[in-house]
């Protein structure tokens, strides 16, 4: 039996937009969306809590991910000679942490909505970016251009000619690239799997009326 009967639940006030802060200068907000774990404990079924904080563990996860690669861009583009790795990936890095951040919170926030409202169209928008993270995880992974350095990295040309500079900059160079290049790709390889699980309750339909709230008016 759900811990938390529909007739017992409080509505969710989805215009209070709290995340990913209240803070408002000029008159400007920088809330953009409504979410409060706290809240969502509270009023609606343990199952829809569990997966909610799943989803956004993940989303941490993937932002740390994020850093460790602008920081592993930051120190490649000091030791690594420019014509193998330019300073410009450190852009990059920034740019695909920009594409991650509001990509994989969308995700999240559309698994939130979509259970704790029991909404048909935030799961769906929530498949659909699913769809577009399987492909932004498939190109961490495997990735071997510009700041990815993905597993396909660890045979490429760059790495081959950072090796064949010679000297003990060169080949200290490039060892220290390749241990990036595997510590990057496992922890991807980690992320997509977390993911994965994450995507299999909201596929599967595990999560029934039965646990999941109905809309409340």
């Amino acid at each position: 039996m759900s811990k938390v009967t529909t007739s017992s639940q409080s509505k969710i006030n989805w215009e209070d937009y709290n995340y990913p802060t209240r803070l408002e200068v000029a008159g400007l907000s920088f809330g953009a969306i409504h979410f409060d774990l706290a809240e969502l404990k509270e009023k609606r079924d343990a199952a829809v809590y569990t997966l909610t904080l799943n989803s956004y563990r993940w989303f941490q996860f993937t932002m740390c991910l994020c850093l460790l690669n602008f920081v592993d861009s930051v120190v490649l583009s000091a030791v690594v000679a420019k014509s193998a790795y330019p300073g410009i990936n450190v852009l990059f890095s920034l740019i695909w942490a920009l594409v991650w951040a509001p990509s994989a919170m969308a995700v999240v926030y559309h698994i939130y909505k979509g259970f704790a409202d029991n909404s048909t169209m935030a799961k769906m928008i929530a498949k659909v970016g699913s769809g577009c993270i399987v492909i932004l995880l498939f190109i961490m992974v495997l990735g071997a251009f510009g700041n990815i350095n993905g597993f396909v990295n660890l045979g490429s040309d760059r790495i081959k000619a950072v090796a064949a500079a010679g000297g003990d900059g060169g080949a200290g160079a490039a060892q220290l690239w390749t241990a990036m290049c595997v510590i990057e790709s496992l922890l991807w390889m980690t992320n997509a799997a977390c993911f994965g699980f994450i995507s299999s309750q909201l596929f599967s339909g595990s999560l029934t009326a039965t646990n999941v709230a109905a809309p409340l008016s």
